[in-house]
């Protein structure tokens, strides 16, 4: 769905998509590798994965010197739900939190509209 949204849009607006990546959903070994395809092809990577997946495709970004302005990073960020999309934030307990808070300097974040009403949060 994201994918195809991605794809819509770039179409309309004459944006070519130089990439496409689709992750496991756990973090793993083929991830870096996706991640280098990525950069290596485009300075625009459009993110949509679990917080997990998330945070260690940044700590790559972070490695790898491109947080410095040359790429930007667009986080699809549906909901703040933990159990159903992972943990986003840069905060956890380990020694690369700094590296990590760093890195999330390069992201732009797309999040879907979470209404402030007592339902919302009692479904959350």
């Amino acid at each position: 769905l994201t994918r195809d949204a991605v794809a819509f849009l770039a179409e309309k607006n004459n944006i070519t998509v130089a990439t496409e990546e689709t992750l496991d959903l756990i973090p793993g070994p083929t991830h870096l590798s996706q991640f280098k395809t990525a950069v290596t092809t485009s300075r625009v990577v459009v993110i949509s994965v679990r917080g997990e997946v998330f945070r260690e495709l940044m700590l790559y970004a972070y490695d790898m010197g491109l947080i410095n302005g040359d790429y930007i990073f667009i986080c699809i960020n549906y909901y703040t739900q933990k159990r159903v999309y992972g943990d986003f934030s840069w905060q956890q307990g380990n020694h690369r939190d700094a590296d990590l808070r760093e890195a999330l300097t390069a992201v732009f974040w797309f999040n879907y509209f979470e209404p402030p009403t007592s339902e919302y949060k009692s479904f959350q």
